[in-house]
């Protein structure tokens, strides 16, 4: 790997962590959910200092152009980034409708209570 685009590689690396970090420390992000984002960060960083790595895993799969490889992996890497995400947002979704049905529910009770009282009175 050339040299150069090995710095600006490390540097963007760099720069990545130090944005993970500040919007952890605002606690803008969950710890549960900024760890798939660590350990990208991570396999990119093993990538960009030990290039052979992923080399030796390209030849395996029969491509040949490590760059090409290398954009192959992070796309591959985005769409199970992009399925994790989609199953959170899921999770949300159900959780939510579940309230609001729980809330309708006590809501109804509570007129029901309602209704008792005032013909009691």
């Amino acid at each position: 790997m050339n040299p150069i685009l090995r710095m600006v590689l490390l540097s963007a690396i760099l720069v990545y962590f130090s944005y993970i970090h500040q919007q952890l420390r605002r606690k803008r992000i969950d710890l549960k959910h900024i760890l798939l984002w660590i350990f990208g960060g991570v396999l990119m960083l093993i990538w960009v200092i030990f290039p052979q790595i992923l080399q030796k895993a390209l030849e395996m799969l029969g491509i040949m152009n490590y760059l090409n490889g290398l954009f192959s992996a992070i796309i591959f890497g985005l769409i199970i980034l992009s399925m994790r995400l989609t199953i959170w947002l899921s999770e949300l979704g159900k959780n939510q409708r579940t309230l609001v049905q729980e809330q309708a529910l006590l809501e109804q009770r509570l007129r029901k209570l309602e209704g008792r009282l005032e013909g009691e009175e």
